[in-house]
């Protein structure tokens, strides 16, 4: 598959969007029956090794583990590579990304970790105890600096509503002297202009 050639790891969703541009030789129908379409079509390519199992992100499952040790060496061993330095110590502001999807959110993981930045997956419209959490961390992590909310989402007529919701929600639970600013990183107008 082209889509993942060219960018991964990626969610089955995601790449189901993708094969829905009606600018593909084949487009799939943007329908249920698209989306078990590019599903079974995934598993397929994976089961018979043309598809790497790195190249799509299930985000939505995850297992729960007991990490235990053989000894207190083993413990002070598995520590060193825990020690990562704050890439933001220095920076004049702290930054965040909120995506809209889960999707969206195992593209972006593995660059979000990279650049130690915190990443929050809303699920469409975020819930209100979502937001008022990553508000009170804001609130607790207060230093004075800015942070800045950098959003992605869908241009459509609940996509372009969900930031506006979800900025709404979390300034809601924000000390007053606590400030935020947040930027709509994609999908915006000039962008569609740009690539549709």
């Amino acid at each position: 598959m082209q889509v993942l050639r060219e960018d991964h790891p990626q969610s089955v969703r995601h790449v189901f969007y993708r094969m829905t541009d009606p600018r593909l030789l084949e487009p799939v129908e943007k329908s249920d029956r698209g989306y078990r379409h590019v599903q079974s079509r995934c598993v397929a390519l994976r089961r018979t090794g043309k598809l790497p199992y790195g190249w799509l992100s299930d985000t939505g499952r995850m297992g729960y583990h007991v990490h235990t040790f053989t000894g207190k060496a083993d413990f002070i061993r598995s520590m060193a590579g825990h020690y990562r330095a704050d890439l933001w110590a220095d920076a004049e502001f702290k930054a965040e990304v909120w995506c809209e999807s889960r999707s969206i959110a195992g593209v972006i993981l593995a660059d979000c970790q990279e650049l130690a930045v915190a990443l929050y997956p809303c699920g469409g419209f975020t819930s209100i105890t979502f937001a008022h959490d990553a508000a009170q961390s804001m609130n607790d992590a207060d230093d004075g600096r800015e942070t800045v909310v950098f959003y992605m989402g869908d241009y459509d007529p609940a996509g372009v509503l969900i930031d506006v919701a979800l900025e709404r929600e979390l300034r809601t639970h924000l000390d007053p002297d606590v400030s935020m600013r947040f930027v709509r990183l994609g999908i915006t107008p000039a962008q569609i202009d740009a690539y549709d």
